[in-house]
């Protein structure tokens, strides 16, 4: 879904963000981006909807909105990062969000790497 031309100087924002399907299911992988590109995702019209989701930019203040989040309608989310992670991700107010929406998120460093098991029994979008 993107990134589309022309690149910008930022790379987090250039960033590849894939829509994965299988039969009726989704998954969002939105690799380093953030708000700025869900904008532009949302009015491109292109098909967002998705069971599950990885937060972009590992989940810091830039990374979701409630409205992208709302279109994409997850029941699952992953945020991924190391332990000792100096930028403090994520971000308290991302999590907040998260929780606030009903999406129950897993965070690399505390729940491992299986936390992509939801995607083959979660929710089918």
């Amino acid at each position: 879904l993107w990134p589309a031309p022309p690149l910008t100087r930022d790379w987090n924002q250039n960033s590849l963000v894939l829509r994965l399907n299988w039969g009726e299911k989704a998954v969002l992988l939105m690799a380093d981006t953030g708000k700025a590109t869900e904008k532009i995702l949302l009015k491109n019209g292109d098909s967002i909807k998705a069971c599950g989701i990885q937060i972009g930019h590992h989940g810091a203040i830039d990374a979701s909105s409630r409205t992208f989040l709302e279109a994409v309608d997850p029941s699952w989310a992953v945020i991924s990062i190391n332990r000792d992670n100096f930028r403090g991700y994520p971000a308290p107010e991302t999590l907040e969000l998260l929780e606030n929406l009903g999406i129950k998120t897993r965070i690399t460093f505390k729940d491992g790497n299986s936390t992509w098991q939801p995607a083959l029994t979660g929710g089918i979008h």
